[in-house]
């Protein structure tokens, strides 16, 4: 048994050493620290209730725009204004199209109205917003911002109706080929479903 603790000596040391550690830690456990982090938790629960109060309630129209502004990838980020004055252009000319159609069925996305990347159940759900409910666009309230890929840019627009809530348009738009793909309507009385 001695020769091979002294062959092994240090296997040995290692195994005597881990035992030890393993021994002291069931033997002192660390009731302190569970104790000192419990009471500023408490603390900042009890504050945050006191302040939840005194905030006024969220609209709907506020709490859609917000879902539709975190929806998007770089929602704080900026690009310039040519870039934002062409992509202006494709979607406005765009959604032009899907306004001029006689029938939801009539919507379809091609090359030149700029949404062939936008699916034909997308095309039909922003159809019947504009051609059954009569939502509006609001070209000012148009947000450019950048996405993770260098050549898409983002785009959130803000489709309103009198005595509606307003619906929230949000999609990418590839800078290389000009096409627009919508990509989700959150908010609104659209009453459509697709997917």
């Amino acid at each position: 048994m001695i020769k091979y603790v002294k062959e092994y000596w240090m296997f040995v040391g290692i195994v005597l050493l881990v035992v030890l550690f393993v021994g002291m830690s069931f033997l002192h456990p660390h009731k302190k620290s569970s104790q000192t982090t419990t009471a500023p938790t408490e603390k900042v629960m009890k504050d945050k209730g006191a302040s939840s109060e005194e905030l006024p309630a969220e609209t709907e129209n506020e709490k859609n725009y917000r879902q539709a502004f975190l929806a998007l990838e770089r929602p704080y980020g900026s690009v310039h204004s040519s870039e934002k004055e062409k992509l202006s252009a494709s979607l406005f000319q765009g959604l032009q199209t899907l306004t001029a159609a006689q029938t939801v069925s009539d919507v379809t996305g091609t090359v030149e109205n700029h949404l062939s990347m936008t699916s034909q159940a997308m095309l039909e759900t922003v159809g019947i917003a504009f051609l059954v409910n009569h939502y509006q666009v609001d070209q000012e309230s148009l947000l450019v911002t950048p996405s993770k890929a260098e050549d898409v840019l983002q785009f959130l627009v803000v489709l309103k109706k009198e005595n509606s809530p307003n619906a929230y348009l949000i999609g990418n738009w590839n800078k290389t080929v000009d096409q627009l793909q919508i990509v989700q309507i959150i908010g609104g009385d659209i009453g459509a479903t697709y997917g």
